[in-house]
């Protein structure tokens, strides 16, 4: 996420997160009932040495059974700790999985809501362009979600561990729930396939962007401070990946890197702009950023912000900037072509300067960021660990 202070926090949180999820599992298998017959629903030994079968999740989400979350959580766990007793590790990790979302779908509404409010708030990451007020329902998240894409992620066992990890106290579950739902059912195998994109998607949309996104020195006139609809986000990625205009095959990235490419500020006709008519490569990418001329008479007149009629990334190229838009239309132009950028912004001795950084794949086949280099790319890589993007 290229969200400052946000960012920084989601990221630095992650980590006890996942311990949490970890702890919470581990408490399903221990302090789970001794049956596995619950108001109708019912685990047999068989069945628990398989992973929960997409019949039997049918038939456990079907409304004509009305069992309670908590009946599919407890009988999940019960399963888990057959599967464990018979050494079947997979099959324990799916019924883990389903007792994992059944708890998570059982939460109350209200009460998720204002558990991430105090979080936002105890954070200080409210800002302008959030909602002053949510209105809820009486309801649990499980009403927020059809029952198709429910037992699509029950069944889901890389995506089920992305959002578990990935999601933080930050995040507001609510809408992350509705945004993957609808992605689902717009297109339930584009979901299947691009899985972790939407997931990307939901984990980026679920607030909108502070107002000095993607920076301060330009204004919302030029650039708006309001994500286009996610459906229409998803539908953009995937058709620029099977039209093979990025770079990375996308469905090769998991969630928590194409949050950097899913992130972008400009608008489709400019990142299709980039695709068609600009020639990047993984090594030439650094090059995007002195691809635009610096303007040392904006600096002479303590011109920082933009004042031209346009911030598209084909007039920037043509006026040339100072260094907040080398990195603005670097970090775009990385996007466009499914490279995970950031745009960051920090101090050295001769004042402050703005870059861009990138994800690349090491000699040894991991990945890992790099930046621009200069004589600040010292700082640049430090501030990238403190963001968290590794």
């Amino acid at each position: 996420m290229i969200w400052c202070i946000a960012c920084a926090t989601r990221a630095d949180q992650s980590l006890g997160v996942s311990r949490f999820q970890s702890i919470a599992i581990a408490g399903l298998i221990f302090a789970s009932g001794g049956g596995t017959a619950l108001r109708g629903l019912e685990v047999s030994a068989t069945e628990a040495h398989r992973s929960p079968s997409e019949a039997w999740l049918k038939r456990t989400l079907s409304p004509e059974l009305s069992l309670a979350w908590s009946d599919v959580e407890r009988a999940s766990s019960d399963a888990a700790k057959l599967a464990a007793a018979g050494n079947r590790t997979a099959a324990m990790e799916g019924w883990l999985q389903v007792a994992q979302w059944a708890r998570l779908l059982s939460s109350d509404h209200q009460q998720v809501t204002s558990r991430w409010v105090a979080a936002i708030n105890s954070a200080a990451l409210g800002h302008p362009n959030m909602p002053r007020k949510y209105t809820i329902h009486a309801q649990t998240l499980s009403g927020l979600v059809s029952e198709k894409f429910v037992a699509a992620v029950m069944q889901n066992p890389d995506f089920t561990s992305s959002f578990f990890q990935l999601l933080t106290p930050y995040d507001y579950l609510p809408e992350v729930l509705r945004i993957l739902d609808q992605i689902y059912v717009s297109n339930p195998q584009a979901f299947e396939q691009y899985d972790q994109l939407a997931l990307a998607i939901a984990l980026i949309h679920d607030v909108p962007p502070p107002h000095h996104w993607p920076h301060g020195q330009v204004s919302s006139e030029l650039v708006s401070r309001v994500f286009p609809d996610a459906v229409e986000v998803f539908q953009f990625w995937v058709g620029a990946d099977r039209s093979r205009a990025t770079l990375h095959r996308l469905t090769t990235l998991s969630a928590s890197e194409l949050k950097f490419v899913v992130d972008a500020a400009a608008p489709f006709a400019e990142l299709k702009w980039v695709q068609k008519e600009q020639r990047y490569t993984f090594a030439t990418l650094p090059r995007a950023y002195d691809a635009i001329t610096y303007r040392m008479d904006r600096i002479e007149r303590n011109q920082y912000n933009w004042l031209g009629n346009s911030y598209a990334l084909p007039e920037i190229l043509a006026a040339g900037g100072i260094c907040i838009d080398q990195g603005y239309y670097a970090s775009q132009v990385g996007k466009a072509i499914g490279i995970p950028t950031l745009l960051f912004r920090g101090s050295g001795l001769d004042g402050r300067h703005a870059w861009f950084g990138y994800s690349m794949r090491s000699k040894n086949g991991s990945w890992t960021w790099a930046v621009t280099p200069n004589r600040n790319t010292f700082l640049g890589l430090h501030l990238i660990r403190r963001l968290g993007a590794k």
